[in-house]
């Protein structure tokens, strides 16, 4: 719990320094790369996260990976404090964290839309505009396959689900009809 709330701070820490949508979109993509990287060398990632190393020594290391992915300042400056403040280990938990922390900043809602299939681009673009007016808000609208729905679609918000699934109705007739 502890952990998620500090991944939490320096999400929103990061968030507060992002101009726009594009420079969000570069920053996440490549923290998230650096830390695809870590994983994919445990060496490199134990070095970094521990004590192994000086902190004179994990700079010169992250200077060398940032050299050579070209990272944004943001995303380079960013690396620098959390491996100066040993919390490069919550690096991805701060991931999870940085979208649903820059939705809130926009104003932006998440919505996840379940259907049996994935929605067309009409579709999207119809439910995503329906969506903003019956909100009042921008929506963000992902779309999840789920095969036992049989037909419809149902739509989370948070914690609110509105199901309009044949799934549904039909579990709806059954109460109405054996009084469940």
């Amino acid at each position: 719990m502890k952990e998620n709330n500090l991944a939490r701070r320096y999400a929103k820490g990061l968030v507060q320094t992002l101009k726009d949508e594009k420079e969000y979109g570069l920053v996440h993509r490549e923290l998230s790369e650096f830390s695809r990287l870590l994983k994919a060398d445990p060496r490199l990632k134990a070095g970094l996260e521990t004590l192994l190393h000086s902190p004179h020594q994990k700079q010169e290391i992250l200077e060398i990976i940032k050299t050579h992915m070209g990272l944004h300042a943001k995303s380079s400056r960013f690396l620098e404090v959390i491996l100066d403040e040993n919390r490069l280990v919550l690096l991805d938990l701060i991931l999870e964290q940085l979208e649903t922390v820059w939705f809130a900043a926009q104003g932006i809602e998440r919505i996840t839309v379940a259907s049996v299939v994935e929605l067309d681009a009409g579709q999207r673009r119809s439910l995503s505009a329906n969506l903003e007016k019956a909100f009042g808000k921008k929506i963000h609208l992902q779309n999840e396959i789920d095969p036992r729905l049989i037909a419809g679609i149902r739509i989370k918000k948070g914690s609110l689900i509105y199901d309009f699934s044949l799934q549904d109705n039909l579990r709806q007739l059954r109460r109405a009809l054996v009084g469940e």
